[in-house]
């Protein structure tokens, strides 16, 4: 490959990391007010917390490009810069679906309806998970980020949040029968949930709790001759 097409390559690759730094600072700003909201999805947070770690390693990357032009500085080849552009894109990809899911879920349109609901809808049927990308994306910088000259504790940073990222409760499990959604609640409270037909019938209280249907001969008291 000639100077000039080795060149080329090398700032392609730098267009990626610089889209995919610009994407995941977007989604840290859609998911600045997550910790204000009660309630939600363990993995709403967890995923905000690791973020940040992930623009600093890009950013060392983007550094680490631009030394490597400098006279005296080890030289890549074009897989190398291949590799990175391809890794670089995927991040920005997955940056702007977690920011699209963030900024869905916490300034939706419609502000009665709870933001749990309106995550769920963000994320659509059989859509991925916010956990589930941000995975993607860690692993994305982890395969290029060892092909860099980085310190040993942007590496353990990394391989941290992967881990942290990873071990996070699904945000929710969606039926894939009949299509209904099983909630995971984080928060107190009851949480009735009803996939079938007919009443539901939930007491947080004492006293009598009467069902759905057509009751006779009912005055709160057992009824002689009954088990």
């Amino acid at each position: 490959m000639t100077a000039t097409k080795l060149a080329q390559a090398a700032e392609e690759a730098k267009e990626g990391l610089d889209e995919a730094i610009g994407n995941v600072d977007l989604a840290i700003y859609d998911s600045k007010d997550v910790g204000e909201v009660k309630y939600l999805p363990k993995a709403l947070y967890g995923v905000q917390r690791h973020l940040p770690t992930a623009k600093d390693l890009l950013a060392r990357m983007m550094d680490s490009l631009d030394e490597s032009e400098s006279e005296g500085a080890v030289q890549r080849d074009s897989a190398f810069y291949l590799r990175v552009k391809t890794a670089a894109e995927n991040v920005a990809a997955q940056a702007e679906s977690i920011s699209t899911l963030y900024s869905q879920t916490l300034s939706g349109e419609d502000e009665e309806e709870p933001p749990t609901e309106r995550y769920r809808r963000a994320v659509g049927p059989g859509g991925e998970k916010l956990e589930t990308v941000m995975v993607g994306l860690l692993r994305n910088i982890f395969n290029v980020a060892r092909k860099f000259p980085l310190g040993k504790e942007d590496i353990e940073s990394l391989t941290k949040a992967l881990s942290e990222v990873k071990r996070l409760p699904v945000s929710f499990y969606e039926d894939g029968g009949g299509g209904a959604m099983h909630n995971v609640n984080n928060g107190p409270g009851v949480m009735p949930i009803h996939n079938g037909t007919g009443a539901i019938n939930t007491t947080t209280g004492s006293g009598v709790n009467l069902p759905g249907g057509t009751i006779t001969n009912f005055n709160g008291m057992p009824q002689a001759g009954g088990s």
